[in-house]
């Protein structure tokens, strides 16, 4: 952990490498400052990989903070040829070796010693905390070695990819933020809890954790789950065969549609029962619409129409002649709307509220 090391990272390396990667959300901002947070070490076969958790501010907008495991190559590594070129950060010399600083998700040792500590559940201290790996029930008992078996997929992704042994699919999340992931914790509970069987198995993460501070999840494994296409893909496809048809003035539609949007039906049905499963879980059993939760429904609805009316004014000069006069409908009909959201506030709900599932549409369903 030399200091002089980690200022030349901070100012002169890290982030024209970032600024090549995919999952680097801040290209297009003009960045503040940029600091080495944290430097949390990872021990690999005989040697130590670092993960980095970089805090960048710009000059606008929120600060952000992202994961980036780094490892060290000696010249004379025998697989170096091998590594994917995307990986090499910058030329350094570790312990009198010349050598480079990689991206360690390219790493053999990095990704077979994550696989190891979530199946043995490991714990890692930290300075002031500790790195907890947690295995899941998706995991097998027989798939011990499958992390021998690693692939980095070269996809362009918000986030970094391994897949184990084509069976199981590991996300390094990069960009981070407090508390526990809500993917990781929405999938623990459908598939070990809920029961619910038609989403990929939990199988494993990993947690940055400290004493009085929320933690922080830096990934998750979960079941690999092979496809065709997502239903997105196929509805265009049903969509346009039903227009070709009509052309030719068959007006049908096929059997099997109706049964994919049945069965569509049937599986969120079966998700949100699952939501509904745990009546003592607090993060999750269902709760009444109390007046507090009402009252705060009341004034969201009311900051988000008061948004849009005002987006629709500092546009209007820019819009055509029909649309100026759908914007005069929609703003002359503020003091209606409001008037609406009092009275949903005045309705008795009887109903309860369940944990929100997250992102759920057809380019989600495979």
């Amino acid at each position: 952990k030399d200091k002089k090391a980690l200022t030349l990272l901070e100012q002169n390396v890290l982030y024209p490498y970032m600024r090549k990667c995919r999952w680097f959300a801040g290209k297009a901002r003009m960045i503040k400052f940029l600091k080495v947070q944290q430097l949390l070490t990872i021990p690999i076969d005989g040697d130590i990989a670092y993960l980095i958790i970089v805090h960048v501010g710009y000059t606008y907008g929120d600060e952000e903070k992202y994961a980036l495991p780094i490892s060290f190559l000696p010249d004379d590594y025998d697989l170096i040829e091998q590594i994917n070129p995307k990986a090499f950060i910058v030329k350094a010399l570790v312990g009198g070796k010349p050598g480079w600083l990689i991206d360690a998700i390219y790493d053999f040792r990095f990704q077979t010693e994550l696989y190891k500590n979530i199946w043995e559940n490991a714990t890692i201290k930290q300075d002031g905390g500790h790195i907890s790996y947690h295995r899941g029930k998706g995991l097998a008992n027989t798939d011990e070695d499958m992390g021998y078996l690693c692939v980095v997929p070269d996809l362009e992704q918000s986030n970094s990819s391994f897949v184990f042994g084509n069976k199981y699919f590991f996300k390094l999340y990069r960009k981070l933020f407090r508390e526990i992931n809500p993917e990781v914790e929405m999938l623990q509970f459908l598939t070990e809890t809920g029961g619910f069987k038609n989403i990929p198995a939990y199988c494993g993460s990993l947690v940055y954790e400290r004493p009085g501070i929320p933690p922080v999840t830096l990934g998750l494994m979960m079941q690999k789950v092979s496809s065709k296409s997502d239903s997105w893909v196929a509805t265009g496809d049903d969509l346009n065969n039903f227009l070709f048809m009509f052309v030719d003035k068959l007006f049908g539609i096929r059997d099997d549609v109706f049964e994919k949007v049945e069965l569509l039906g049937k599986r969120t049905a079966e998700m949100h029962l699952a939501l509904l499963s745990d009546k003592k879980n607090s993060d999750f059993k269902p709760e009444k619409f109390n007046p507090a939760h009402i009252e705060w429904v009341q004034t969201h609805f009311n900051r988000l129409l008061e948004k849009r009316i005002n987006l629709l004014k500092e546009n209007y000069a820019r819009l055509d002649k029909n649309a100026k006069s759908l914007a005069d409908s929609f703003i002359n009909s503020e003091k209606v709307i409001k008037n609406f959201f009092e009275k949903v506030a005045g309705f008795d709900l009887k109903s309860s509220r369940i944990r929100i599932h997250g992102d759920y549409h057809l380019g989600q369903v495979l």
